[in-house]
Parts: C-alpha cells; structure tokens; sequence
C-alpha cells in the first residue's frame, strides 16, 4: 500500500516538473540577439490613402437584382 502512494506522489511530481519546465519562457535567441519588442516600423508615417475618394462610393450593387442560385436548395 505504501508503494502504491509512492508512486501516485512520484508521478504527480514528475508531471507537476514537467509542466513548470516546459510552461517557463523559452529563449530561443542567438548570441548577440534581443528578445525586447521592435517599435511599430509605421508609426508616425502618414497614411497614402487617408483624403483619397472611395472609388466604389456612390456605385450600385451589380447583384442586387439577381437571384440567389443557392436559395432553396
């Protein structure tokens, strides 16, 4: 009986380990590399279509008036 406790607290250490090892940060970095985050490359640059007039503004929907082929099936 007591082997039998032995072993479930053996396992559930065992399991327990493996879970704080392999949930830990991994550092995956090579030598002179940095983990810290890169800014935003685009930030701070104007936008090329920000005044621009929507070239689909004002257009009708093409297949408004057709029928769905796919309704009813």
């Amino acid at each position: 009986m007591k082997i039998k406790y032995f072993a479930t607290i053996a396992a559930a250490s065992i399991v327990t380990l493996g879970l704080v090892t392999s949930c830990g940060t991994a550092t995956n970095t090579a030598p002179g590399e940095s983990t810290t985050e890169q800014g935003n490359p685009c930030a701070g640059k104007k936008n090329p279509c920000a005044g621009k007039k929507n070239p689909c503004a004002g257009k009708s929907n093409p297949c408004a008036s057709k029928k769905n082929p796919c309704a009813g099936k």
